[in-house]
């Protein structure tokens, strides 16, 4: 496993409960590479023995690993998301047999804020200037999101999953010169009911509003969806910036 980037994560449940049932939680990354964002295929080598094996050894009670990883590709068998080339067996769905098998939690990962393979497939719905944080919370991809999460959640057994990047990428670099897409045009007027202003009404307040409608709408479809598959899924969400209006 030396060939993998590894982060650490360790939560707290709550300041008053017994130190057995704080979250011991660890992440082997699959999301990067050498190169930036991980090509697809490049980790399938990876053996779910071989990983609950270290992840006990570690001492862990949590396994965070993926369910979709940042390029767009599934870790299971899915027929919604582009699945891992090649990907032997069935790598989440084991994962999750043998960590509950040793009495551990199993949580996957989604990133919302960007998918290459998204982009890829949807060139006129995402912003060109990054392949981070690009992807503008449209219908189409809210309901992707919430039928591919619902999927791995039904057909992996996972405990929950991790979701990561959850912003609105419309104008998110503010050192970068944006447009905006006809298809943000069209969230404006499902979001606020009204037809899109102009750009020049469009400034920082306006721009944070129309963020904050766009992920309320994305989390919804997120919470529904999880729930939906089973009410006892659990959702980690990472902090963009706690500070950002």
């Amino acid at each position: 496993m030396t060939n993998f980037i590894a982060a650490m994560l360790i939560v707290a449940s709550g300041a008053g409960d017994s130190s057995a049932d704080r979250i011991k939680a660890f992440c082997v990354d699959f999301n990067w590479g050498d190169k930036g964002a991980a090509e697809p295929g490049l980790y399938t080598q990876a053996s779910p023995e071989e990983h609950v094996a270290w992840y006990e050894q570690l001492g862990v009670n949590t396994i965070q690993t993926f369910c979709v990883s940042l390029p767009g590709y599934a870790w299971y068998q899915s027929e919604i998301a582009p699945v891992q080339p090649g990907m032997k067996g069935d790598f989440l769905k084991e994962m999750v047999e043998l960590g509950h098998a040793k009495g551990m939690r199993v949580m996957g990962y989604f990133c919302i804020g960007a998918n290459p393979y998204w982009s890829e497939k949807h060139p006129d719905a995402v912003h060109p200037q990054s392949i981070m944080m690009n992807i503008p919370l449209t219908l189409e991809y809210i309901d992707y999101l919430g039928r591919v999460m619902a999927e791995a959640v039904t057909k992996t057994g996972i405990d929950g999953f991790m979701i990561d990047w959850v912003y609105s990428s419309s104008h998110f670099y503010e050192d970068k010169k944006y447009e905006w897409l006809d298809c943000e045009k069209q969230m404006y007027q499902e979001l606020f009911g009204k037809p899109f202003p102009g750009d020049e009404a469009m400034d920082r307040a306006a721009i944070n509003e129309f963020g904050r409608r766009a992920v309320d709408r994305c989390w919804e479809r997120i919470h529904s969806a999880a729930k939906g598959a089973n009410p006892k899924c659990i959702i980690w969400l990472t902090c963009f910036d706690l500070q950002h209006p």
